[in-house]
């Protein structure tokens, strides 16, 4: 999660969005709701009720509708690069990876544009417990049982058999960035991976929660 933008106008183009994002999913969030009254404010998953992205690109925060306690993200891009993988991919995955992989489910989707600027809202699953660490980096021993770990390890056998034509890293990328770290290691490192197979294209510690597993983004 990342800290709220600099830029008043983008901050309030988001809140604008996700109020419109509510009003067509049925959904409230705190403070956001079609009369103007105050919802109730659940508790989130990282104890707050916004959840910023990556340069205020995405809003994320807890909602209460049709499927219960929900979690809600509203995604920004210009209209012309609204498409690809970073747009779709929710609903690939949803589509693509079964129920055997721990994670919040994707129960609804709207998109809109307004002018040069266009908006995807998803309603989620709320899921329980926190993510293992507010940052990708571990600052401390996570702690976690030992189910935890083979919940992990068997989670990722299974989003690895998954069949796709996505990719989140090529061989171009591997023979460019690797030869950067040689100055590290003891010596040439093979760019070549002996074998290829699907996996998540982000997975750190703040997309994963704990001490219930389930696999975030």
């Amino acid at each position: 999660m990342f800290a709220e933008p600099d830029d008043p106008a983008a901050v309030d183009r988001m809140r604008a969005a996700r109020t419109m994002a509510c009003a067509a999913l049925g959904v409230t969030a705190p403070g956001v709701t079609a009369l103007g009254v105050t919802a109730p404010a659940p508790q989130a998953r990282s104890g707050t009720r916004e959840a910023w992205g990556w340069r205020g690109r995405t809003l994320g925060g807890p909602v209460l509708g049709p499927y219960g306690l929900g979690w809600l993200r509203v995604v920004h891009s210009p209209v012309e690069k609204a498409n690809g993988k970073l747009w779709t991919g929710p609903e690939e995955a949803e589509r693509l990876v079964g129920p055997q992989v721990p994670r919040p489910r994707l129960h609804l989707v709207r998109e809109w544009a307004e002018g040069r600027d266009a908006y995807r809202a998803e309603l989620y699953d709320h899921v329980e417990g926190r993510a293992v660490s507010p940052t990708p980096v571990l600052t401390e021993a996570p702690g976690l049982s030992a189910a935890w770990w083979s919940g992990l390890r068997t989670a990722l056998g299974r989003l690895s058999a998954v069949r796709t034509e996505r990719a989140a890293v090529r061989q171009a990328y591997l023979d460019r960035a690797m030869p950067k770290y040689l100055a590290f290691l003891p010596g040439p490192v093979p760019t070549v991976p002996p074998a290829w197979s699907t996996a998540h294209g982000d997975l750190h510690w703040a997309n994963l929660t704990g001490p219930q597993l389930a696999v975030l983004d």
